[in-house]
């Protein structure tokens, strides 16, 4: 078990030390003196939109949007694999700290506190966090939630000797890079969560679907994203995402292909892949989801 403990750690400090070389490296790759005449894309999440930046767009005279201003957004998903739908609402508080947005740009820094609501009418979360961002392609966000639980509807958990229901409470830290070149894009994020629930015995964690130890555990997530941009509405990409705790020594992984599609503040994403984790045997997964914007953040688009 101290072995495993270790490797645990020891994976996880090595994948940090490996984002920082490669941030500086990207610091170093995407300055302005060695861009080629190629375009640069971004990605405001793992599965979001984004406009070629061309080097002439440096120069064009567009309107900034305002230095700060509230802002948010609307949505809803389901997945067959852990089987889960739900709907959330998301409203921040953008503040540009330096620079400058303009179409195709990257050249600013931000700060948003905000507050997400998510249902399920069984599962009811609320959760309030921060991103700050130096500069728009690279930040850390750090947060807090609350989960009532009052379901056992949960793929693979025996719910008669693993508690399903009561309170969750989550603390956790991410940080995030976004890169793009010419049409290609490349999202990682790295994330830590601290657990803790309301009963003394093992219970599951409803949003990664493991078992944790006793009155609480630690989880590390690991998110990579690799995508081409279509066109300014159509975008295809490859997703993994593996997920590992540290008291319990669970773990789950899924690789799924997925296809999103923008049109007037809408979203829609879907995807197809392949789940599996220490308590659910390898199996399709399916899953959909549609966003609204109501306001835009300042986060990359």
């Amino acid at each position: 078990m101290k072995s495993a403990f270790r490797n645990f750690d020891a994976n996880f400090v090595q994948l940090a030390l490996n984002l920082a070389v490669l941030f500086f490296l990207v610091q170093v790759t995407f300055s302005p003196s060695s861009w080629p005449n190629d375009s640069l894309n971004q990605e405001q999440q793992s599965k979001s939109f984004s406009k070629p930046l061309q080097r002439s767009e440096l120069s064009v005279d567009t309107q900034n949007e305002s230095l700060s201003h509230f802002d948010y957004n609307i949505g809803s998903g389901l997945q067959s694999t852990p089987l889960g739908a739900a709907a959330y609402a998301d409203i921040g508080y953008s503040q540009l700290l330096w620079g400058k947005k303009q179409p195709g740009g990257f050249q600013y820094g931000y700060l948003r506190p905000a507050t997400k609501l998510q249902t399920s009418v069984l599962v009811n979360r609320a959760e309030f966090y921060v991103d700050f961002y130096p500069i728009s392609i690279f930040g850390i966000s750090a947060g807090t939630s609350i989960t009532a639980r009052n379901t056992d509807l949960y793929t693979g958990v025996n719910c008669t000797t693993t508690e399903c229901k009561g309170v969750l409470s989550r603390q956790w830290i991410k940080t995030k890079l976004t890169l793009g070149y010419t049409n290609f894009y490349f999202v990682g994020s790295v994330k830590f969560e601290n657990l803790k629930h309301s009963s003394q015995n093992s219970f599951v964690d409803d949003m990664n679907i493991l078992i944790s130890q006793p009155k609480g555990d630690q989880t590390a997530i690991l998110d990579i994203t690799l995508g081409y941009q279509w066109s300014d509405r159509i975008l295809t990409g490859i997703h993994r995402s593996t997920v590992k705790t540290n008291r319990s020594h669970q773990q789950n992984q899924l690789l799924d292909f997925y296809t999103a599609y923008q049109s007037q503040g809408w979203k829609y994403l879907g995807g197809v892949g392949l789940y599996q984790s220490t308590i659910t045997p390898l199996s399709p997964t399916a899953y959909f989801l549609v966003q609204w914007l109501g306001k835009p953040s300042l986060a990359l688009k």
